[in-house]
């Protein structure tokens, strides 16, 4: 403990830590295959989308690890329902670029380890005992 402020386990910092790492993947993958396949859609409206996610992914990633427990329950709710994006993109881009799909599908695995973490019994109580510190209006 340090000043009264539970200390963070290594589950909560691996999860985050891999959370970070899926979303690089995706949006770098996203990026590239932009450039190498020359999307209809153009470089700029994927560059607008990779801005937005990776915003996204920071408003609740930062509060996940300021033990948010709102956050972790958001955040893994909006990653579940993209699974049903991934086996469409599956479908569609398997013919044009396997290597994009399998990079994906080791991202979305990757997410949903972080996300495991963040589910843990350490990660519950340090959650549990940061959402029982901050007042309501806050969590």
């Amino acid at each position: 403990m340090n000043g009264g402020k539970p200390e963070k386990p290594i589950e909560v910092r691996q999860g985050i830590t891999a959370l970070w790492i899926a979303v690089g993947i995706n949006e770098v993958d996203a990026l590239v295959n932009t450039l190498i396949f020359r999307i209809q859609t153009g470089l700029t409206w994927v560059v607008i989308e990779v801005t937005i996610s990776i915003l996204l992914s920071w408003f609740f990633l930062h509060r996940i690890a300021r033990g948010r427990s709102w956050a972790r329950a958001t955040y893994l709710t909006i990653k579940t329902l993209s699974i049903g994006v991934m086996f469409n993109i599956s479908e569609t881009w398997w013919q044009t670029s396997p290597l994009f799909v399998v990079i994906d599908w080791v991202a979305l695995f990757i997410t949903f380890y972080g996300a495991y973490l963040l589910f843990t019994y350490p990660s519950d109580r340090w959650f549990e005992a940061m959402s029982a510190r901050v007042p309501l209006a806050e969590n």
